[in-house]
C-alpha cells in the first residue's frame, strides 16, 4: 500500500473522509461532498493536476467543457464554503477524530493532519485534593446555573422522506402530536394543487380531499385532526374549512391566505394581500377569526403591512410579519390576540448579523417551543434554521442551521412533539419570449444560466437579472446572436434593471439610488439620487419611485441627462407603481387600491387619468406596445396569475370591450404564481413579442425528528 502526503496511509484517510462526508454538516452539500472527495482523491492518487480550478469546475460543479474561471468564480466561492465547513465539523462532532483534513487558502491540495492522544498529566500532590474537590463543587454549581439558564441545544435530526412525486408537493403541517400531516399537492395528475392528508409514516394510506379545477393549498390541519382549512382559488378565493374525514370544503374567511390555528384549536390566524416583496401599503392585513366561523378581528390594523402570522406554542401571542410605516424594513412583531400590545422582536436585526435574508411573505416560520424554525436565504441555498426564543418572540443567541442541502428547503412547520415538516423545492427561473399573436410559441430565451429574471427588452437586446453564487447581476442579450454579456460585478447589488431606448444602457438601483452601466461603459456611474426604483427608462427621461417618499408614493421623472426629478403622477388616496410611457407619450400604471386590488389607468397628465380595468382584481405590469393601442398586463382574475390584455382607442385610450387573456399559466409546476417579487415577472414588450420571467418548481415533503442514540 502506498503512502499518502505526508507519510499517512491512504486508507485511514479515506475512512477520515468517509466520517466527513456522512456527518449532518456534510450530508446534504452535496456539491461540496463531490469537491472535497474529488481533491482528496486527487492527492492521494497522485494526479495534483486535476486539482486546477477548470477541472474541479467539471467534476464537482457540471460546468461545460467551455467554462472559463475569469467569468465564474464558482470554485473559489465554494472553496471558502468548503473551508468553513471543515472547520465547523473538526470543532463540533469530528472533534475528536484521529485526521483532520484540511484545504489550505490559495489553493486546493488538501492537507492531513493525524492527531496524537495527549500524554496522561501526573497526578497532582496530596495537599491539594481539599482544593481540587472544593473547585469542582464551585465548578458544578456554576455550570448548573449556566445550563439552566441557556436555551436547550437543539438535538441532531434525522430526515425522513414522506413523498416522492415528480410533481409539485408542498405546505405541510402537522397535527401537535406528529401523526397526521396535511399538504397540496399535484400528485392526482392534474395541472393544479389539491388538498392531501396521510398518516405521517404511512405514504401509502393518502387520502385526496379536494378535487376543485382551482389550486387549494396552504392546508392546517386542527389540533384534534377533525378538521382542515385552506386557501383556494376558486370562487369566491379565499379560506376554506373541510372535515378531515372528506366531504364539502365550506368558505370561512374571503381572500384569506396562509391559515394558522391556535394551540386550543378555538381560533384561526391568517391575512389578505399579495404575496412577494412589494411592501407598498395596503400591502398585507392580518386577522383572526374564531374556527367556528365569524366576524375578523384585524392584527396590527393601522401598519403598512402585516401577513403571516403564526401563534406561540401557548397560544398568549402571535408573531407576525409587519412593516409599521412604508419606510421601515420588515421585522417580525410580538402581538397580543386582542392587538393590544405589539412590539417589535428585532428578528430583522438578529437575522441580518447572521447575513441571512427572510423571502418576504412567503410564510416560512413556525414557532416551536422554545424556538423559532424558518427558511432563510444564504447565497444560492435556502435551508432550515432555528432560533431560541422567549415565550413573547423575543429571539436571543444566535441562529443554528438544521438543514444542510444544496437546494431549497423551505416552509417548515414546527409541531409541540418536536417533528418538523418541510418541503425539499428544485426551482428554475429562466425568461421566456412569447409572440402576442401566437401565444402558444413560447420558448425559453435564457437557458443555461442559474436564474433569470426583471426582464427588460429594446432593440433586440433583453437586459435581466441573473442569480450566481449569491449574489445578483445585470446581464444583456443580444436576441439575435445569443451572447450574453454580464454588465456589473459591483460591491453593492444591483436591482430593477431596465434597458433604455439605445439598446445599450442599462439603468439599474442600488440602494435609493440609480446607476447606469454598458459595455462600453463597464465602470457604473451614478445617474440620479434619489431614484430608488426605475419603473422605466423611457425616451427623453427615467420614471421612478422617488426614495424616502411617504406614502402614497407617486410616480416622479428624472430628465436626462441630468434632472433634476419633478413629480408626474400623485394621487391623495392610494400608492401608484408600474409607470411605462407609452411611444405616443401617454402613461399606463397601477393604484394599490386594497389589498387583494391593483387597478391600472392611463393619463396624458395628472388630471385626466382614464381607468383600464374595474379595480376589483390583481391587475398590475401593465406595458403597451408599439401602436399605443394595447396594454398588456399581469392579472389574478382568473383565479391564477395569468397575462391578458386589454384593447384601447388609440386617441382617448378607452378600453374597448372586456380585457382578453392571452395566455394562461394554471400548472402548478410551471407558471408565473411561484414568483415572489411580482416586478421579477415583467413583462416587458419588444418587437411584437412578450418577454416574462416564469418559474418550474417541484418539490417534496421531509420530516426531521430527533434522532434517538443507539444503546
Amino acid at each position: 500500500m502506498g503512502e499518502a502526503p505526508g507519510g499517512h496511509d491512504p486508507q485511514v484517510i479515506r475512512q477520515q473522509l468517509q466520517r466527513v462526508l456522512v456527518s449532518s454538516v456534510f450530508l446534504h452539500s452535496e456539491r461540496l461532498r463531490r469537491f472535497l472527495t474529488h481533491c482528496v482523491e486527487s492527492t492521494l492518487s497522485g494526479r495534483v493536476e486535476d486539482l486546477k480550478e477548470y477541472t474541479i469546475a467539471l467534476v464537482a460543479f457540471d460546468r461545460p467543457k467551455h467554462f472559463n474561471p475569469a467569468d465564474d468564480p464558482i470554485v473559489r466561492v465554494e472553496a471558502r464554503r468548503l473551508r468553513r465547513k471543515l472547520d465547523e465539523y473538526y470543532q463540533t462532532q469530528g472533534i475528536a477524530d484521529p485526521v483532520v483534513i484540511q484545504l489550505p487558502k490559495g489553493g486546493y491540495l488538501p492537507t492531513f493532519e493525524c492527531r496524537q492522544p495527549p500524554a496522561p498529566p501526573p497526578p497532582p500532590p496530596r495537599r491539594i485534593w481539599a482544593w481540587i474537590a472544593a473547585a469542582a463543587i464551585a465548578l458544578a454549581a456554576a455550570l448548573f446555573w449556566w445550563l439552566a439558564q441557556r436555551p436547550t441545544p437543539f438535538p441532531e435530526l434525522a430526515l425522513t422522506r414522506i413523498t416522492s412525486n415528480r410533481g409539485l408537493t408542498t405546505d405541510p403541517q402537522l397535527t401537535p402530536d406528529g401523526a397526521w400531516l396535511v399538504y397540496a399537492s399535484d400528485r392526482a395528475g392534474s395541472s393544479g394543487l389539491d388538498i392531501w392528508i396521510q398518516a405521517a409514516q404511512a405514504a401509502d394510506a393518502a387520502r385526496r380531499l379536494t378535487d376543485d379545477p382551482a389550486d387549494d393549498s396552504q392546508p392546517a390541519i386542527s389540533p384534534d385532526g377533525a378538521m382542515v382549512v385552506f386557501r383556494s382559488e376558486r370562487q369566491p378565493p379565499g379560506i376554506y374549512v373541510v372535515a378531515a374525514s372528506g366531504g364539502p370544503a365550506k368558505l370561512l374567511a374571503p381572500d384569506g391566505r396562509n391559515p394558522r390555528f391556535s394551540p386550543d384549536g378555538g381560533w384561526l390566524a391568517y391575512w389578505v394581500g399579495s404575496p412577494g416583496g412589494d411592501l407598498l401599503p395596503p400591502a398585507g392585513k392580518a386577522y383572526i377569526v374564531r374556527s367556528s366561523g365569524g366576524a375578523p378581528q384585524p392584527l396590527l390594523g393601522h401598519f403598512a403591512s402585516a401577513a403571516c402570522p403564526v401563534w406561540s406554542p401557548r397560544g398568549s401571542n402571535l408573531l407576525v410579519e409587519a412593516v409599521e410605516n412604508p419606510a421601515d424594513p420588515l421585522d417580525l412583531w410580538s402581538v397580543s390576540p386582542d392587538d393590544s400590545r405589539h412590539v417589535p422582536t428585532g428578528a430583522a436585526r438578529v437575522l441580518d448579523r447572521a447575513q441571512l435574508r427572510l423571502s418576504p411573505r412567503e410564510c416560512s416560520l413556525s414557532w416551536g417551543p422554545g424556538f423559532l424554525v424558518f427558511s432563510a436565504l444564504e447565497g444560492d441555498t435556502q435551508n432550515l434554521w432555528r432560533l431560541p426564543a422567549s415565550p413573547d418572540g423575543q429571539p436571543f443567541g444566535r441562529a443554528a442551521r438544521l438543514t444542510l442541502g444544496s437546494g431549497e428547503e423551505a416552509l417548515p412547520f414546527a409541531a409541540a412533539s418536536g417533528a418538523i415538516a418541510f418541503i425539499g423545492r428544485s426551482e428554475t427561473l429562466h425568461v421566456w419570449r412569447m409572440p402576442v399573436d401566437r401565444p402558444e410559441q413560447l420558448a425559453s430565451v435564457t437557458e443555461g444560466v442559474p436564474s433569470a429574471t426583471f426582464p427588460s427588452a429594446a432593440l433586440n437586446r433583453l437586459a435581466y437579472l441573473s442569480k450566481t453564487q449569491g449574489r445578483a447581476d445585470v446581464w444583456l442579450k443580444d436576441l439575435g446572436s445569443g451572447q450574453a454579456t454580464r454588465l456589473t460585478r459591483a460591491p453593492v447589488e444591483p436591482s430593477y434593471p431596465q434597458l433604455c431606448p439605445d439598446g445599450e444602457t442599462v439603468v439599474y438601483s442600488a440602494g435609493p439610488n440609480a446607476y447606469a452601466v454598458s459595455a462600453q461603459a463597464p465602470t457604473p456611474r451614478l445617474l440620479c439620487n434619489g431614484c430608488a426604483r426605475v419603473w422605466q427608462c423611457a425616451p427623453g427621461g427615467l420614471l421612478y419611485l422617488p426614495a424616502g417618499s411617504k406614502s402614497p408614493n407617486p410616480i416622479d421623472e428624472f430628465p436626462l441627462p441630468a434632472g433634476p426629478g419633478v413629480p408626474l403622477v400623485t394621487s391623495s388616496r392610494y400608492d401608484l407603481a408600474g409607470a411605462q410611457r407609452s411611444p405616443d407619450g401617454w402613461l399606463a400604471f397601477h393604484a394599490i387600491t386594497g389589498p387583494v386590488q391593483r387597478q391600472i389607468f392611463a393619463a396624458k397628465t395628472n388630471a385626466d387619468w382614464v381607468p383600464i380595468t374595474d379595480g376589483r382584481h390583481l391587475d398590475r405590469n401593465a406595458v403597451w406596445n408599439e401602436r399605443s393601442d394595447t396594454l398588456y398586463f399581469v392579472s389574478e382574475r382568473c383565479g391564477f396569475r395569468c397575462l391578458w390584455a386589454q384593447r384601447l382607442d388609440p386617441v382617448t385610450k378607452s378600453p374597448l370591450g372586456e380585457p382578453v387573456a392571452i395566455r394562461h399559466f394554471h400548472s402548478a409546476r410551471q407558471g408565473l404564481a411561484a414568483i415572489g417579487d411580482i416586478g421579477a415577472i415583467g413583462p416587458t414588450f419588444q418587437a411584437g413579442s412578450l418577454f416574462f420571467a416564469m418559474a418550474e418548481q417541484t418539490g417534496d415533503i421531509w420530516i426531521a425528528k430527533n434522532r434517538v442514540s443507539k444503546p
